[in-house]
């Protein structure tokens, strides 16, 4: 990867078929993949596209919090996964 990213935690949590993932920092912004890597991919996607809505209506981009905030949050599971997704800065300099 080439250029500058943010680093943002994401919970992963599996499923029977699937996993889904959110972000703490980000309320709103949710995926599923067929796997962890599929959906910490997706989420990379799902970070950026929701990022460039938000800069395309003057709202301000989340910053991303640290990695023990997301580890306090309440919402993680004991067999949940916690992820760091790199989004790219071009997405966040318009906001």
């Amino acid at each position: 990867m080439e250029g500058f990213f943010m680093r943002y935690w994401i919970v992963i949590e599996r499923g029977k078929n699937n996993c889904s993932a959110f972000c703490p920092d980000v309320p709103g912004c949710v995926t599923t993949g067929k796997s962890i890597e599929d959906t910490i991919k997706n989420m990379r996607e799902a970070l950026s596209c929701h990022f460039e809505g938000l800069a395309e209506d003057g709202d301000k981009i989340p910053l991303p919090g640290r990695l023990s905030r997301a580890k306090a949050s309440r919402q993680i599971g004991e067999c949940d996964v916690l992820a760091a997704v790199d989004v790219p800065v071009k997405t966040l300099a318009s906001a």
